[in-house]
């Protein structure tokens, strides 16, 4: 995408083969919390696009996007192992069998709810979680195995938000996703090229950010924060300039 006009052929040649080894990467990365992001990521990308073309792109594009998942999951035998343990690992911690990759996060997202309802206010403070994982591993509560990683993370950037913080760690979590998430949809109906563009891009960014948070805590790497808020700042900056030279 060019902020300002068409891509020659050699660079849109670059962008799509940097595409293709972003998926590639994200394949090897066996990360099934990206690769949801990336169906719902193109959805959105289709919405946005100018209303006369909207329809006639969804129509094309949504069956394509159904015989491309479908291609991945039998075609690709790391997606189809990674989507088959899900099914596996749901039906062994509905048997009792809890320490698991999906057992251990959902074992860890009750005790975080758990710990949030006994405080809901506040939180039990920053390392709150993390500190309450030996009483709940000895009453029961979660496994051992489960303790052992909560005492890192709860798994869920908005869970962690919320138990640790309470209502006001909640509403920032949100307000750090969903506030710049309405600026840059705001953007892109704008008229001008560039803002937006730099809409459709912090729209991604964004939203992205939110969808993989939801089961993993992103912004406790500081290399991810700074990452994320120069982003911002940045296509914030295009969006919203009023200068009619950015165009």
């Amino acid at each position: 995408m060019n902020l300002f006009k068409r891509d020659a052929p050699l660079l849109i040649s670059l962008k799509t083969l940097g595409c293709v080894a972003g998926i590639y990467v994200s394949i090897l990365s066996e990360s099934r919390g990206g690769w949801i992001a990336i169906p719902i990521l193109l959805t959105m990308w289709l919405v946005i696009q100018n209303k006369k073309q909207r329809y006639i792109r969804l129509a094309y594009a949504f069956p394509l996007l159904v015989v491309t998942l479908l291609a991945s999951y039998f075609f690709i035998s790391i997606i189809q192992h990674r989507i088959d343990r899900i099914f596996y690992e749901l039906a062994n911690f509905s048997n009792g069998q809890a320490d698991s990759s999906i057992g251990i996060r959902l074992q860890l997202w009750k005790a975080a709810l758990h710990l949030y309802g006994n405080n809901p206010l506040f939180g039990v403070g920053p390392d709150g979680f993390a500190q309450s994982m030996a009483s709940l591993s000895q009453s029961g509560f979660i496994t051992p195995e489960a303790a052992k990683l909560g005492r890192g993370e709860v798994h869920s950037q908005i869970l962690a938000s919320l138990v640790g913080l309470g209502i006001p760690g909640l509403l920032s979590i949100l307000s750090i996703y969903f506030v710049p998430l309405f600026m840059f949809w705001k953007a892109t109906h704008s008229s001008v090229n560039a803002q937006r563009n730099a809409g459709t891009m912090g729209v991604c960014l964004t939203l992205g950010f939110f969808l993989f948070g939801l089961s993993v805590e992103t912004f406790n790497i500081k290399m991810i924060v700074s990452f994320y808020s120069l982003t911002l700042a940045v296509l914030l900056a295009i969006a919203h300039h009023k200068d009619d030279a950015v165009s």
